[in-house]
């Protein structure tokens, strides 16, 4: 039995050492004297070793930039947090991979925002400004994705807009709905579809020919040859093509094109007595459907159809 048992304990003893001998001792030995001149690591969130010498030892308190240095590691971190709105300083408590992690006990606290969104104006065009916090003139106006200046009240950035848009006056944002705050002479405005300039003719019209062909799509494009050229404006909705043969293009509006492919020259086939288009009322936002005689566009007016409305309206000017 007594056999047993010291060899049972060599056993022990033996692997013991031998565990002493193969186990690394690194955190054992004394630091060097550099780390022991390296400033330490605060317990604090927030908080930062500042000069750190036998004479004079600080602690600096930061968030994006140094809120300030303080004799004491406590102070400092009473200063980041009064900063941030915290009742009270956060430890630091060490995570996984050594990272720094504050307690859960930060969670509680809401931290008091000083943010305060820019306000929105209450007419079209008119936006704050991005300093408009310290800026003088608070309020910029815009016309159509361009910069057309800041002023110091909504009111005038809202009328230099009304004046770059040709408008009597401001245009108020009321309960989502767009309304006109002099809608005396107003005049009623269609969609604005982008019209593309060239020099070269050919190229204007080999663009019409590859667009003919996606049948459904709205186009506005130039036709007819170089001395009467017209604006034809719709949807297509048939097209009749052909290797050599001329392009007959329908539009939704009664509108029948004929395109010549070789020679890039178009002439009307047919032209409806009266026309239909969907507009947008400068008053109370609805989109109207109005019929129209091409002979009498420019001295048709019109009433606006809803409820509540009523005002007189007439159709935009046919560009020249």
């Amino acid at each position: 039995m007594m056999t047993l048992l010291s060899r049972v304990a060599g056993v022990m003893f033996s692997s013991r050492d031998s565990l002493r001998d193969h186990t690394p001792i690194a955190h054992l030995s004394p630091k060097t004297p550099e780390e022991e001149r390296a400033p330490p690591k605060s317990r604090y969130v927030g908080v930062v070793a500042g000069a750190w010498k036998k004479s004079k030892k600080t602690w600096v308190a930061q968030h994006g930039g140094e809120l300030g240095r303080f004799p004491t590691e406590l102070e400092a971190a009473e200063a980041y947090c009064k900063a941030l709105g915290f009742p009270e300083p956060l430890l630091r408590v060490e995570g996984e991979c050594g990272r720094a992690t504050v307690k859960r006990e930060r969670l509680k606290y809401e931290r008091p925002s000083d943010y305060k969104a820019a306000p929105k104006s209450r007419y079209v065009g008119v936006t704050a400004s991005g300093n408009w916090k310290t800026a003088k003139n608070k309020w910029q106006s815009t016309f159509r994705g361009k910069y057309v200046g800041t002023f110091a009240t909504e009111e005038e950035a809202a009328q230099a807009h009304a004046d770059a848009k040709g408008c009597p006056g401001p245009v108020l944002r009321e309960g989502g709905l767009r309304k006109r705050k002099n809608p005396d002479d107003a005049v009623l405005e269609a969609e604005e579809v982008k019209e593309v300039e060239s020099d070269d003719d050919d190229r204007d019209e080999v663009v019409i020919v590859e667009k003919f062909p996606d049948v459904g799509t709205r186009v506005k494009k130039r036709f007819g040859s170089k001395s009467s050229r017209r604006w034809c404006e719709g949807a297509v909705t048939k097209v009749d093509a052909g290797d050599d043969a001329p392009v007959t293009v329908t539009f939704d509006d009664g509108d029948v094109e004929r395109l010549t492919v070789a020679r890039y020259e178009c002439e009307c086939v047919a032209l409806p007595a009266s026309r239909t288009k969907k507009l947008k009322c400068v008053y109370c936002a609805h989109v109207l459907s109005v019929t129209y005689k091409e002979t009498e566009r420019d001295d048709f007016t019109f009433e606006c159809p809803y409820e509540g409305c009523g005002r007189p309206l007439r159709l935009p000017r046919k560009k020249e």
